[in-house]
């Protein structure tokens, strides 16, 4: 049950399923508020804003490190 739950925020689920599936939550209160809690997270997922992190740039000492170990790998 909580597969479908899952499944029917991304997909339309077939009439059937999704009777069988309201048949259960009627009866299953833990099934209840789990769709709800999914729902919640499915719902507040699409409305938080995608903050992008910002450019982190290695330090001039660092890129020379770097620079130097893969000369003496080479070597």
């Amino acid at each position: 049950m909580s597969q479908l739950s899952s499944q029917a925020l991304d997909h339309k689920l077939p009439l059937l399923m999704k009777f069988r599936m309201a048949i259960h939550q009627l009866f299953c209160r833990l099934c209840r508020r789990y769709a709800r809690q999914l729902r919640w997270l499915h719902q507040a997922g699409k409305t938080m804003p995608l903050k992008v992190p910002a450019v982190v740039q290695l330090p001039p000492e660092g890129r020379d490190r770097i620079k130097e170990a893969l000369r003496n790998k080479g070597s």
